[in-house]
Protein backbone atom coordinates (compact mmCIF):
# COMPACT_ATOMS: atom_id res chain seq x y z
CA UNK A 1 0.00 0.00 0.00
CA UNK A 2 2.74 2.52 0.66
CA UNK A 3 4.93 1.39 -2.22
CA UNK A 4 1.46 2.07 -4.64
CA UNK A 5 1.13 5.64 -2.52
CA UNK A 6 4.52 6.66 -2.99
CA UNK A 7 4.41 5.52 -6.87
CA UNK A 8 1.48 7.67 -7.44
CA UNK A 9 2.76 10.91 -5.55
CA UNK A 10 6.05 10.58 -7.99
CA UNK A 11 3.70 10.25 -11.05
CA UNK A 12 1.68 12.77 -10.12
CA UNK A 13 5.11 14.95 -9.24
CA UNK A 14 6.47 14.06 -12.84
CA UNK A 15 3.27 14.85 -14.74
CA UNK A 16 2.61 18.39 -12.93
CA UNK A 17 6.24 19.26 -13.87
CA UNK A 18 5.57 18.19 -17.46
CA UNK A 19 2.37 20.50 -18.07
CA UNK A 20 3.45 23.43 -16.14
CA UNK A 21 5.63 23.98 -19.15
CA UNK A 22 4.43 27.09 -21.10
CA UNK A 23 3.15 25.76 -24.50
CA UNK A 24 1.34 28.47 -26.13
CA UNK A 25 -0.91 27.47 -29.20
CA UNK A 26 -2.18 29.55 -32.21
CA UNK A 27 -3.96 28.72 -35.62
CA UNK A 28 -4.65 31.50 -38.59
CA UNK A 29 -4.29 31.09 -42.69
CA UNK A 30 -3.27 33.83 -44.94
CA UNK A 31 -1.62 34.56 -48.04
CA UNK A 32 1.80 32.40 -49.87
CA UNK A 33 3.92 33.51 -52.40
CA UNK A 34 6.96 31.41 -53.57
CA UNK A 35 9.67 32.27 -56.56
CA UNK A 36 11.31 29.33 -57.70
CA UNK A 37 14.23 29.38 -60.15
CA UNK A 38 14.23 25.76 -62.00
CA UNK A 39 17.39 24.23 -61.90
CA UNK A 40 16.52 21.93 -64.73
CA UNK A 41 16.91 23.23 -68.57
CA UNK A 42 13.88 25.88 -68.65
CA UNK A 43 14.62 29.80 -69.01
CA UNK A 44 11.60 30.92 -66.87
CA UNK A 45 10.68 30.75 -63.45
CA UNK A 46 8.37 28.76 -61.17
CA UNK A 47 5.66 30.99 -59.83
CA UNK A 48 3.41 29.94 -57.02
CA UNK A 49 0.55 31.85 -55.43
CA UNK A 50 -1.69 30.69 -52.66
CA UNK A 51 -3.32 29.92 -49.67
CA UNK A 52 -2.56 28.26 -46.59
CA UNK A 53 -3.49 27.60 -42.89
CA UNK A 54 -1.13 26.86 -40.05
CA UNK A 55 -1.38 25.22 -36.43
CA UNK A 56 1.28 26.63 -34.40
CA UNK A 57 2.48 25.16 -30.67
CA UNK A 58 5.12 27.31 -29.15
CA UNK A 59 8.33 25.08 -31.11
CA UNK A 60 6.62 23.54 -34.27
CA UNK A 61 4.17 25.19 -36.67
CA UNK A 62 2.43 23.27 -39.36
CA UNK A 63 0.74 24.21 -42.33
CA UNK A 64 -1.06 23.70 -45.54
CA UNK A 65 -2.51 25.28 -48.35
CA UNK A 66 -3.79 25.24 -52.16
CA UNK A 67 -2.75 27.39 -55.20
CA UNK A 68 -1.59 28.13 -58.32
CA UNK A 69 1.45 27.40 -60.05
CA UNK A 70 3.17 28.73 -62.92
CA UNK A 71 6.16 27.51 -65.16
CA UNK A 72 6.67 30.36 -67.18
CA UNK A 73 8.68 28.25 -70.07
CA UNK A 74 7.24 25.67 -70.96
CA UNK A 75 4.43 26.84 -70.09
CA UNK A 76 3.31 24.43 -67.32
CA UNK A 77 0.62 25.13 -64.95
CA UNK A 78 -2.02 24.10 -62.44
CA UNK A 79 -2.46 23.71 -58.72
CA UNK A 80 -1.07 21.91 -56.22
CA UNK A 81 -1.13 20.73 -52.21
CA UNK A 82 1.59 21.75 -50.34
CA UNK A 83 2.23 20.78 -46.56
CA UNK A 84 4.69 22.22 -44.48
CA UNK A 85 6.41 21.46 -40.80
CA UNK A 86 8.96 24.25 -39.78
CA UNK A 87 10.50 23.67 -36.45
CA UNK A 88 10.87 27.78 -34.40
CA UNK A 89 12.54 29.02 -31.57
CA UNK A 90 11.08 32.49 -30.33
CA UNK A 91 14.31 34.94 -29.99
CA UNK A 92 14.40 38.48 -28.63
CA UNK A 93 17.59 40.44 -30.25
CA UNK A 94 17.63 44.16 -28.84
CA UNK A 95 14.09 44.09 -28.06
CA UNK A 96 12.87 43.01 -31.26
CA UNK A 97 11.23 39.39 -31.21
CA UNK A 98 11.43 36.97 -34.24
CA UNK A 99 11.72 32.99 -35.04
CA UNK A 100 14.38 31.24 -37.20
CA UNK A 101 12.72 28.35 -39.14
CA UNK A 102 13.99 25.37 -40.70
CA UNK A 103 11.93 22.50 -41.94
CA UNK A 104 10.75 20.65 -45.11
CA UNK A 105 7.80 20.98 -47.71
CA UNK A 106 6.05 18.32 -49.34
CA UNK A 107 4.38 19.40 -52.87
CA UNK A 108 1.60 17.18 -54.45
CA UNK A 109 0.49 18.56 -57.76
CA UNK A 110 -3.61 17.99 -58.25
CA UNK A 111 -4.28 18.99 -62.10
CA UNK A 112 -1.09 20.16 -64.57
CA UNK A 113 -1.74 21.79 -68.35
CA UNK A 114 1.00 22.14 -70.58
CA UNK A 115 0.16 24.88 -73.01
CA UNK A 116 -3.47 24.76 -71.96
CA UNK A 117 -3.30 20.72 -73.14
CA UNK A 118 -3.89 18.39 -69.84
CA UNK A 119 -0.93 16.52 -68.55
CA UNK A 120 -1.44 12.64 -67.89
CA UNK A 121 -2.01 11.09 -64.18
CA UNK A 122 1.66 9.52 -64.75
CA UNK A 123 3.20 13.13 -65.34
CA UNK A 124 1.58 14.66 -62.19
CA UNK A 125 2.70 11.72 -59.98
CA UNK A 126 5.83 11.84 -61.13
CA UNK A 127 5.77 15.91 -60.07
CA UNK A 128 5.76 14.76 -56.55
CA UNK A 129 8.51 17.25 -54.37
CA UNK A 130 10.42 17.27 -50.86
CA UNK A 131 11.47 20.88 -50.03
CA UNK A 132 13.94 21.87 -47.23
CA UNK A 133 12.61 25.51 -46.09
CA UNK A 134 15.04 27.76 -43.54
CA UNK A 135 14.23 31.45 -42.76
CA UNK A 136 13.03 34.14 -39.94
CA UNK A 137 9.11 34.86 -39.01
CA UNK A 138 8.03 37.74 -36.98
CA UNK A 139 4.59 38.05 -35.09
CA UNK A 140 3.13 41.88 -34.56
CA UNK A 141 0.33 41.44 -31.97
CA UNK A 142 -3.19 43.48 -31.89
CA UNK A 143 -4.12 42.69 -28.52
CA UNK A 144 -3.97 40.26 -26.00
CA UNK A 145 -4.90 37.36 -28.34
CA UNK A 146 -4.85 38.21 -32.31
CA UNK A 147 -1.75 38.71 -34.35
CA UNK A 148 -0.48 38.95 -37.69
CA UNK A 149 2.32 36.83 -38.98
CA UNK A 150 5.15 37.68 -41.66
CA UNK A 151 7.76 34.99 -42.50
CA UNK A 152 10.06 34.60 -45.46
CA UNK A 153 11.32 31.37 -46.22
CA UNK A 154 14.11 30.01 -48.60
CA UNK A 155 13.55 26.93 -50.17
CA UNK A 156 15.55 23.92 -52.22
CA UNK A 157 12.94 21.61 -53.78
CA UNK A 158 14.21 18.22 -55.01
CA UNK A 159 12.24 15.55 -56.22
CA UNK A 160 10.71 12.57 -53.91
CA UNK A 161 11.66 9.49 -54.20
CA UNK A 162 10.62 7.77 -57.12
CA UNK A 163 8.85 11.02 -58.54
CA UNK A 164 11.60 12.07 -60.72
CA UNK A 165 10.39 12.70 -64.44
CA UNK A 166 13.63 14.35 -65.88
CA UNK A 167 15.98 12.39 -64.20
CA UNK A 168 17.07 15.32 -62.02
CA UNK A 169 17.54 15.53 -58.62
CA UNK A 170 17.33 19.14 -57.96
CA UNK A 171 13.84 21.25 -58.75
CA UNK A 172 14.08 24.59 -58.06
CA UNK A 173 15.49 27.17 -55.38
CA UNK A 174 14.07 30.61 -54.46
CA UNK A 175 12.24 32.56 -51.76
CA UNK A 176 8.56 32.06 -50.14
CA UNK A 177 6.80 34.97 -48.39
CA UNK A 178 3.89 34.31 -46.09
CA UNK A 179 1.39 36.78 -44.55
CA UNK A 180 -1.05 35.74 -42.51
CA UNK A 181 -3.38 36.72 -39.40
CA UNK A 182 -3.72 34.43 -36.65
CA UNK A 183 -5.31 33.67 -32.80
CA UNK A 184 -3.75 32.90 -29.71
CA UNK A 185 -5.75 30.28 -27.74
Amino acid sequence: MKKSILVLFLFSLVASGAFTQNIALSAGGGAQFDLGVPLLDYDGFDVYFGGYVFFDATYVELSGGVGYYRLTDPGLYGTSLRFSLLGKYNLSLWGFDLFPLLGIRFSVPLNMSLDGNSVSEFMVGDNIRLGFQAGVGKDFSFGESLFMRASLLYNMDLYAPGANPFNDIFYSIGPIFRIGLGRKF
